[in-house]
């Protein structure tokens, strides 16, 4: 099992901020999906955990800069991208 760190304070909330906006910009509502009960597995707080372990925040944050809301699919480096992937098709079936 691999382990992850847990980041500090200010690090989490760069990283939820950044979750937040890739959700945003790939059509999904985190805060509805997670009070739905879409999340059981994977809550929010999990996600920033999993963000915050990226070896690519930069390229991440150069495409949210460049990506236009939700149009965009998640990239092939989003730790998160299968969740969101997910939730993506979950949105799309209803």
């Amino acid at each position: 099992m691999t382990r992850v760190e847990k980041p500090s304070a200010e690090k989490f909330a760069h990283h939820s901020d950044l979750l937040n906006q890739m959700a945003e910009t790939v059509g999904v509502d985190l805060p509805a999906a997670e009070e739905n009960g879409e999340l059981p597995y994977f809550p929010v707080r999990d996600m920033v955990f999993r963000c915050s372990n990226c070896a690519d925040v930069g390229s991440c944050e150069k495409w949210l800069a460049q990506a236009k809301p939700a149009n965009e699919q998640v990239p092939s480096y989003c730790r998160n991208k299968v969740i969101l992937d997910g939730l993506r098709g979950a949105i799309a079936a209803e």
